[in-house]
Formats: structure tokens, sequence, C-alpha cells
């Protein structure tokens, strides 16, 4: 009967016998030898010894309370002998040196965490950079919120990678003497890199870790919520360049584009067909250019900014930055000056006024109709100030529909009053660009024939035609249905907006028109 030693292997108790306890502390005397000689002797043997109590222990399985001569020479055979590796190492330093690739486990990495660890400790196990699995959780943490939930039964489940022996093994390396060794030599390398002249003191020692740790704790907390703002603002920066290009790459490159309805108040934006109508020709393709440097050159920027700070990327190109920022002012110095120039053409208006009586009227009864002008083939191209612009598809020349008011004359004889209103950069060019407007009507007795169009040639100078038709008391005005989107604002004693006014007949009061009874 073999004489048992009861022994304690980093607070885990073993039962041993006689002869696996020689060979034990044998194998524990020649490792204290082989590393008496680093500062980190003592931390490389409490990890061994950790290391060998988890050998004993798969050894034991429950199955036996004893460990035996065949358990420790097992262990020998698994971390090895300190001589014989180094030796090995030594003798192998001339060619490539393999390293064999052991079982690994899931751990949450305190060492690449932010949170828990767990994309640390993913990111080992997969030998992915964990950047990719955070990205993943935050992306489902948007869409669907379930990576929250997921990401804490992680934290919960997944066991922290405290030791040299768990980090191995997450990392899948082979958990032996040397690569004990070399994980330790590693963490405290990385500890001399950070910190220099450290005091030796315990007690000193225990105050600066009691205050390390809470603000350690304190900054994780304030550098993952920095974190999370940035990437947040890095995915935000993203889809807002993203969507932004998609949007002026339609308004320049696609005839029917459904971005910025509310602006043009209709579903079409076709930006060169909008420039047609206040630029001239030659420079249009100028504009166009300048346009997508200043305002691409940004939105490029925007997405490229949401992808460092997402990515963390670090590196910058002088050069090129400069380049662009001298190619965006240019384009932006450029489009500033096209823009003066075409705003130059509406600096000063002009009005021009026609006044006409309504002689030699049969009755009291007027009628108003467009039905004498043929109709036009139009498409509206944008609204401005309440005014459409349309273009004639088959001339291609600019068009404004013609305004109808009605008013009480506070005389006794109907007259017409036309305005033509245009723009310049001088109030002669203005005027003479009121002449050119081409606007008809015709009277043939007691009707009033106006045409529903007025031509503005091919670009557009802020002309506009107002036909005003006023009306002494008691005399009657019959509006034609033809005219309901011509009619302005008409004063009624019944409330009716003007595009319901017509079809019907009204008499003249001194508050407006009223149906007659």
């Amino acid at each position: 009967m073999k004489k048992t030693i009861k022994i304690s292997l980093q607070g885990t108790i073993f039962y041993i016998d006689e002869d696996a306890y020689t060979l034990l502390q044998q194998y524990l005397t020649e490792i204290g030898d082989f590393f008496k000689s680093r500062e980190e002797a003592g931390e490389i043997i409490q990890d061994i010894e950790t290391r060998i109590a988890e050998i004993f222990t798969e050894r034991l399985e429950g199955k036996r309370e004893v460990v035996s001569l065949p358990d420790v020479e097992y262990m020998i055979s698994v971390l090895g002998r300190p001589a014989e590796i180094f030796e090995e190492q030594d003798e192998g330093s001339s060619g490539p040196q393999v390293t064999p690739q052991g079982k690994k486990r899931f751990f949450r990495d305190p060492d690449n965490a932010v949170l828990g660890g767990v994309c640390g400790g993913l990111g080992a196990y997969f030998n992915i950079d964990p950047v990719w699995f955070r990205i993943l959780f935050i992306l489902l943490a948007l869409a669907y919120g379930s990576s929250l939930l997921i990401y804490l039964i992680l934290w919960i489940v997944l066991p922290e990678a405290r030791t040299s022996t768990q980090r191995l093994e997450m990392q899948g390396t082979p958990v032996n003497i040397n690569n004990i060794s070399k994980n330790l030599n590693n963490e405290i390398n990385k500890v001399k890199k950070n910190i220099k002249d450290i005091p030796h003191t315990e007690g000193y020692r225990r105050t600066r870790n009691a205050i390390q740790d809470f603000f350690h704790v304190l900054g994780q907390i304030f550098l993952t919520i920095l974190k999370i703002i940035a990437i947040i603002i890095g995915v935000v920066f993203i889809f807002t360049g993203l969507i932004l290009i998609t949007a002026i790459a339609s308004m320049f490159f696609f005839h029917y584009s459904q971005f910025l309805p509310d602006v043009t108040m209709n579903a079409s934006y076709y930006l060169p067909d909008i420039l047609k109508i206040f630029a001239k020709p030659e420079n249009i393709p100028y504009i166009i250019g300048s346009l997508l440097f200043t305002l691409g050159i940004p939105l490029i920027a925007l997405v490229y900014a949401g992808i460092r700070i997402i990515f963390n990327i670090r590196t910058r190109n002088r050069v090129l930055g400069v380049t662009v920022f001298v190619l965006w002012l240019i384009s932006t110095i450029s489009l500033s000056l096209f823009i003066a120039d075409i705003a130059s053409n509406y600096s000063e208006k002009a009005q021009l006024t026609e006044s006409i009586s309504l002689n030699k009227l049969s009755s009291d009864t007027l009628y108003i109709t467009a039905s004498a002008f043929p109709a036009r083939q139009v498409e509206e191209l944008i609204t401005l100030d309440h005014a459409a612009i349309f273009r004639d598809r088959e001339t291609g020349s600019l068009l404004g529909r013609t305004e109808v008011d009605i008013v009480h004359s506070g005389s006794d004889r109907p007259e017409v009053e036309i305005y033509r209103r245009a723009r310049g950069n001088t109030r002669d060019l203005a005027v003479k660009r009121a002449e050119k407007i081409h606007f008809h009507w015709v009277r043939k007795g007691n009707y009033l024939f106006i045409d529903p169009w007025f031509g503005t040639g091919t670009i557009w100078y802020g002309e506009n035609v107002k036909f005003k038709l006023r009306l002494p008391e008691g005399m009657i005005i019959c509006l034609d249905d033809n005219l309901r989107h011509m009619l302005d604002y008409i004063p009624n004693e019944e409330g009716y907006h003007s595009y319901n006014m017509t079809g019907k007949c009204w008499i003249m009061t001194p508050d407006g028109l009223k149906l007659p009874k």
C-alpha cells in the first residue's frame, strides 16, 4: 500500500501517491530552476501549476481520488520539460517554425473588449477582426434589437479569459510550458512598453490599483459610449451621403425622379431642363460641371469620413486632400459667378399696363372663354412663387399661364386692363422683355376670348400676364369652364374658391361677385 500525500495546486486539493509526488516535485523543481532567473518566474510557475491542476482534474474525472505516477507522466508529456522544449527551439531556429494548433475554446477577451469582450472572444475563435462582429451587433440592434439580448446572453454564459492557459485555449494554441512562458512574456513586454518607473511598494500598489480600477471602469464606460456614438455617427454619415448622392445623381441623369417632390411641387426634377429656363445654353455644361464638383466632393468626403470613423482608419493623404479642396474651391467660385450672372437678370422689374374700354355692348352680360384658341401640348417644368412655368412640346418655347381677375370698377363702364411684367439687369431691358411677351385676346360683341397661354421665349425672365376685368355694379359675367386654371383670387359673397366659380354666371356688387337669385 503506497503512501498518499495531500497537496494543493493553486487552490485545488489533490491526493497523490508517493511515487507520483516525488516525480511531481522533481518536475516543479526543474521548472523553478529553469525560470528562476526571469522576473516573471513566479507568474509563470503559477500558470503552469494551474494547468497541472486542470490536467489532473481531467484525468481523475471523479472515477479516482488519488493521482498516480501515470497521471504525472502524462502531464509532463503534455506540458513538456523546459530544457527539451527550448533545446528544440534552438536547434530549429534556422528554419521556419510551425506552431501546432490546439483545441480552441470560447472565452470573452478582456484585452480586446469594448463592453464585455464578447466580440473580442468571437474574433479570436473565428480568427476575424472583432470590429466586424461589433458592426454586425450594432446593425442588428438598430434593425431588430435582438442582438442586444444575444450579446447579454453571451456575456453571461461565456467565461472571461483571465489566465494564460485560458488565453492560449481561446487562441487555439497548445497549453504547454513554452507557450505559457511566451504568452506571459508578451503580456509583460506590453506592460513594460506602456508603463515605466512604477513604484514597487505594496501599499502604493494597492492604493494605485484601487484608483486605477475605478478610473479604468469609468474610462471604459466613457470610451465605450464614445465608440458607440462614433460608430452611429459614421453610419449616419455614410447613409446620408449615399442618399444625397443618389438624389443629386437622379436630378442630373434621370428625367423622372421621385426625389425632392416638395421642392419642385411635382415628381419631375430634371436639372438640365430646369437650367435651360434660367441660363444661356452655352453656360449650362459649365454650370452642371461646377455644381457636380461643388456638391459631390463634400458628399463623397462625408461618406469617406463615415468609413474612417467606423473602421478607425488613420491614414491621410495630404496631397490628395489639398488637390480635392482646391478643385472644390475653384468649382464653388465658378458656380457662384454663374449664379451671380443669372441673378443679375432679375434685379430690376418693369410693368406695362394697357387699358381698353368695352363700348357698344349689346347687353349688360359679358361672356369670357378661352375656346377661340387651339389647345397646346405643354409640360410643366417648375413652379416658382405660385406661378408655373411650362414648355410647348412642339416649339420648345417657354409658356406661362394667363391670370384672369375680376373686380368692381367704381364706374359705369366695363374696362379691361392688361398687365405685362418682366425682369432684367436694367429697367430698360426689363421693359423691352415685357414688350416682347406674346399674348392675345379677342373681343366679339359681348364675348371675350382670352388666350390661356403667353409666350416668354426660350429663357424665363420673370414674365407674367394678368388680364383684369373691371365691371360696374349690376353687370353680369359668365365664366366658361375652360377658365378654371386661369382665375386669380376673385372676391365673391358665396365664399367660393376661384376654380369653383367657372360654369356659372355672376353679378357684380360693391363687395364683389355674387350668384343672381
